[in-house]
């Protein structure tokens, strides 16, 4: 029994050294990207900060994938889907014609470049507003009940894309880093980070498509002292669009895994 729990022991402390190494590791030398974000783009568990034990609290990275110009529902964030090429689906490392024999595949680790309060990003404020302006040129006081609740979800929706959601955007997916950091080089708002994906292919529509899974490192855990910080936040009414309560400066390593490097409350 003593011989076990030495094993035991010796095992625990050997994925403490492994750990830490890796996280050494990562800091050390140059940042692959760095960003100020706010809680539209890193968001706190559901559970109530101050709820929180003291031993772990970590932020969620939202991160969206574009609107299409004709379908406003957002569906595709919530399926986190994009279309792809068959030549495209070649370049990051899957097998196209065993994919169509197949009809899917296992899923693999890619490297995303996202894009963050971008071209992406203005481009999605830009859809919303015109179909609001577009419903808005039909709309009148004397419109039945619906329009006036359509109206309503419009000006909310809008609302949110401008003070609430995230702002960080897919742009594009590859199989190895270096093709990423080389073309985003002098974009300091680009990201590039770990992520897993998997292709499919529709037979009825002929059509390939990436489902994009989650960030290989979809957390960011936070030091004691930048919880207590946290803990200082006013609750958010859900039931109104809420501007963000902190700021966040975040580095990303050579293992793109990210770190805090400094957190801020916002003043009302």
């Amino acid at each position: 029994m003593k011989r076990y729990l030495t094993l035991g022991l010796l095992i625990l402390i050997l994925t403490n050294i492994m750990l830490f190494a890796g996280v050494w590791i990562n800091r050390t030398g140059l940042a692959t990207s760095e960003l100020v974000l706010t809680e539209r783009e890193l968001s706190l568990p559901y559970l109530n900060v101050s709820q929180q034990e003291d031993s772990g609290l970590a932020l969620q990275i939202k991160w969206r994938v574009p609107l299409q110009a004709n379908d406003l529902s957002d569906r595709n964030n919530g399926r986190r889907t994009i279309d792809i090429t068959k030549a495209e689906i070649e370049g990051l490392g899957f097998e196209a014609e065993q994919l169509v024999q197949k009809s899917n595949t296992l899923k693999n680790e890619l490297y995303w470049a996202l894009e963050y309060d971008g071209e992406l990003y203005q481009k999605q404020l830009s859809i919303i507003e015109d179909h609001y302006q577009i419903f808005l040129a039909t709309f009148t006081k004397d419109s039945d009940k619906e329009q006036h609740r359509l109206k309503e979800q419009l000006e909310e929706k809008l609302d949110e894309e401008k003070r609430q959601s995230s702002r960080l955007f897919l742009l594009e997916t590859a199989q190895n880093s270096e093709e990423l950091i080389e073309k985003y080089i002098n974009q300091k708002n680009i990201l590039i980070v770990k992520g897993q994906a998997r292709p499919t292919y529709d037979q009825k529509t002929n059509a390939f498509r990436l489902h994009l899974h989650t960030l290989s490192n979809p957390d960011i855990m936070l030091t004691r002292e930048q919880m207590l910080l946290l803990k200082e936040l006013k609750p958010v009414d859900t039931n109104v669009v809420n501007k963000p309560r902190y700021t966040v400066d975040v580095k990303w390593g050579s293992r793109f895994e990210p770190w805090v490097t400094s957190l801020k409350n916002l003043a009302d």
